[in-house]
């Protein structure tokens, strides 16, 4: 090994651990790693790369991001693409000696991009496969892993169980050796077992190893993994009867790593009795603590699991089991719900004994933080409720979407009778994926959600699962899905009386509408919004935030700001972390408009700094958008230009194609300000495509303003008439005021530009009329200024003229 490691460092820097389950790979990684920590000083990562297990392999990109996080990145830091992800990761391990543990590897493609490139560093990687491509790839080093030979294997026997206790049986101490096919992990575990018992012998102890079902011993003739079933089997028949029925229900957890209050729960015993319990399984090395409140099953161990409890619990009791789990999973999340997003409705939770210990959160980062470990087990749990087709469960694939799963020994409950808590999970967790941006795993628990309820004739649950999936298509940009999902929660909560569930769909829908261009709908919607809302004697912020956003469209400026400020005191009295940071983005963009480029900034700032405090990267973007605006706004196109830089890469992450269309538009203006009008034209020209494609009107038109005043400062004039031509038309069909006073603004400088300085002059005094009206002040912009070097009446009394 040491010899190898150090032809590795010289070279390609990767060795390769390889060898068949069991064969002490994990192990032997780790043992080097606690011996070598000074010659890695700026530390030592491990990941389990999840290659040999019932869960999903592990994705380079949620590899990634595991390890940027562990290398001290920020979440919200993280790229979103693959290759940034990478580049990022290399770049952080420039210059460092690392040593990184990647085990559990699946296959070559999987580990390819976590290999530093910096050969200061140090990759040891395990797998079941040989990997043979890297070899050829990246030259990296093979040390293959046999069984141990028999006198090693004895000697870690004797290391458990004592020299002399070994040495007075040494025909049975052969004969364990061969039935664990000198597995070390199957070798540790009997071992442990006769360490537990010291009056035992170790020739009684083979004798139960061979006593096994012969069905099971010949159709695992020479498997080790065999060996290590049937020692599992021996430790959990050593178990009091109380312990056994414990370790076969957690074959019902969605995941092996879990906490004891979750194991409380799903046995329904107090957290003391629960500890005391896995106290039990613990000294049997059924389960390994990992922290406090935390503890492990081997991947092995767990499947054993699973497949103990289909074969020995009846349905109902493990439906009744997995219906303790949900709901304290339920009352858990809702707990983090109400600390990171307070003011989102959500679906009420049914209560939980105070014996059980659910999670309890007082701070949004802890919050945060809980969501972040738990959602992926939270998903499997919804995903393993799902009706399927002749009672096929389905789960989380490898980025969360809904996949089929047939794997042995999964408990399939998708046939019963689902539990409320499945679609209240689901609803709880909208808040949490409306601020990731997790959308494959959020549409398929949506769905799940959705479906549950429907079975159980639940109308409220299928409401909330309408509003769910109204989000998440509107954050993917299908905008038409969208407003049908939220049609359908309006009808459902109209038939069952839910008049806040009606309020914040017909919200949501509100800002469908918007962005569909049909503001005077939207408007509608709003004030609808707000009537139940008052009639409810309820405060929410968001329907005069989002009155105001229409407000602010249709260039009624004062009036939007008004209606912000007031859902700023709302939000700050509701206390939701999130809400004042949006608003606050949203006043910037008004006092942008009006000329107030201080305030502007200071909003956007105070915007940018709540985002940044929760992680919320979408939000981040929107703001750097604004800011990158209120740079070119000032004259400041080099300001402009970073903040816009940093608008495309995180709403690059985010997934939502409306931020990175604001973010090519803001990214237009900034290259406008800084002369590089080819440029400028091609950002404009791809937001353009992103509006059409999201049926996004409001950021069509802006798009259009923007090709249109690049194709001006490059000589095409008549090119330019046509975009503001475009422009205005649909301005003037969605009530868009401020557009359309720019694209008249547009239509001077390209009347002027083709030597008509009547029609120029004309548009121009329309322009300035609707800014007038509106209190738009375009300082830098270039829709300033539009009656800039044209005649006046004075010189053409045509310009009198009605036009």
């Amino acid at each position: 090994m040491g010899r190898l490691v150090e032809e590795a460092r010289g070279g390609s820097g990767v060795l390769m651990i390889v060898g068949p389950a069991g064969s002490g790979k994990t192990a032997l990684a780790l043992h080097w790693c606690r011996s070598s920590r000074e010659a890695f000083p700026d530390g030592q990562l491990f990941l389990d790369l999840r290659g040999h297990s019932d869960e999903s392999p592990m994705r380079p990109k949620e590899a990634l991001s595991g390890l940027l996080r562990a290398l001290g990145i920020p979440y919200q830091n993280i790229p979103h693409e693959l290759a940034e992800m990478a580049e990022l990761y290399q770049s952080t391990l420039a210059d460092r000696r690392v040593l990184i543990v990647l085990d559990n590897a699946e296959s070559a493609d999987q580990v390819r991009q976590l290999l530093p490139y910096d050969t200061g560093c140090l990759a040891l990687v395990t797998s079941r496969n040989r990997l043979g491509s890297l070899i050829v790839t990246h030259g990296a080093s093979m040390l293959p892993l046999q069984p141990l030979a028999s006198e090693e294997a004895k000697a870690l026997v004797r290391s458990v169980v004592g020299a002399r206790r070994a040495e007075a049986e040494p025909e049975a101490l052969g004969d364990l050796v061969a039935i664990c096919g000198r597995s070390p992990l199957a070798l540790r575990i009997a071992a442990a077992n006769l360490a537990l018992h010291p009056d035992s012998l170790i020739a009684h102890h083979v004798r139960e190893l061979r006593s096994g079902n012969p069905l099971e011993t010949l159709a695992v003739a020479g498997d080790p993994d065999a060996a290590v079933r049937r020692t599992f089997e021996l430790s959990y028949r050593r178990l009091d009867p109380d312990a056994r029925d414990a370790f076969r229900l957690l074959g019902i957890l969605p995941g092996p790593v879990t906490t004891v209050p979750a194991v409380a729960a799903l046995l329904g015993r107090s957290v003391t009795a629960a500890s005391g319990i896995l106290d039990r399984l613990f000294a049997e090395h059924l389960v390994e603590r990992i922290g406090r409140d935390r503890l492990r099953l081997h991947d092995l161990i767990w499947w054993y699991a699973r497949l103990l409890v289909e074969a020995g619990d009846p349905v109902p009791v493990q439906r009744e089991a997995r219906r303790r789990l949900l709901r304290w999973y339920a009352v858990s999340a809702d707990s983090a719900a109400r600390c990171l997003y307070p003011q989102m409705l959500r679906l009420e939770v049914t209560p939980v004994g105070a014996d059980a210990r659910p999670a309890t959160f007082d701070d949004p980062q802890r919050a945060a933080d809980w969501f972040d470990a738990e959602h992926a087990d939270l998903v499997r749990l919804i995903e393993a409720e799902a009706p399927g087709d002749g009672g096929t469960a389905v789960r989380a694939g490898g980025n969360g979407a809904l996949g089929s799963a047939d794997s042995p020994g999964s408990p399939d409950f998708a046939d019963s009778a689902p539990d409320s808590s499945v679609w209240i999970i689901a609803d709880i967790l909208r808040g949490y994926f409306w601020l990731r941006r997790h959308t494959d795993s959020w549409a398929a628990v949506a769905a799940v959600g959705l479906r549950t309820a429907k079975e159980a004739g639940d109308f409220r649950g299928q409401a909330a699962a309408h509003q769910s999936l109204g989000l998440v298509s509107f954050t993917r940009g299908d905008l038409e899905l969208s407003r049908n999902h939220f049609e359908q929660a309006i009808e459902l909560a109209r038939r069952v009386g839910w008049g806040v569930a009606e309020s914040v769909a017909l919200s949501n829908l509100a800002g469908v509408s918007g962005d569909l261009g049909r503001l005077s709908q939207a408007a509608e919607y709003y004030g609808q919004s707000i009537a139940i809302d008052r009639k409810l004697r309820r405060s929410p912020s968001q329907p005069f935030l989002g009155l105001g956003e229409v407000l602010h469209s249709m260039g009624r400026l004062r009036e939007a700001e008004r209606l912000c400020r007031r859902a700023l005191a709302l939000s700050h009295k509701i206390g939701a972390p999130d809400s004042p940071s949006r608003i606050s983005c949203t006043l910037a963009t008004i006092s942008l408009d009006l000329g107030l480029l201080v305030t502007a900034q200071e909003l956007a700032m105070t915007s940018r700094r709540g985002f940044q405090a929760i992680g919320n990267l979408p939000g981040e973007a929107e703001v750097l958008s604004v800011l990158a605006m209120i740079g070119a706004e000032a004259g400041d196109g080099q300001g402009a230009l970073r903040a816009a830089l940093t608008a495309c890469r995180l709403s690059r992450r985010s997934g939502r194609p409306r931020l990175r269309l604001d973010a090519m538009i803001a990214m237009g203006h900034a290259r406008y300000q800084l002369g590089q009008y080819e440029r400028a034209l091609e950002h404009f020209r791809i937001a353009r495509e992103t509006a059409e494609d999201i049926g996004y009107l409001k950021g069509r038109t802006m798009a259009l303003l923007g090709l249109g005043v690049c194709a001006t400062r490059i000589h095409r004039p008549l090119e330019a008439l046509g975009y503001a031509a475009s422009a205005l038309s649909l301005a003037k069909e969605s009530q868009l005021r401020l557009q359309e006073g720019q694209a008249q603004a547009v239509i001077a400088l390209s009347q002027a530009a083709c030597g008509d300085p009547v029609s120029a002059a004309r548009a121009g005094r329309l322009a300035e009329d609707i800014y007038a009206a509106t209190g738009y002040r375009p300082l830098h912009s270039p829709f300033g200024r539009p009656m800039e070097g044209l005649p006046t009446e004075d010189e053409f009394p045509e310009l009198c003229l009605p036009t």
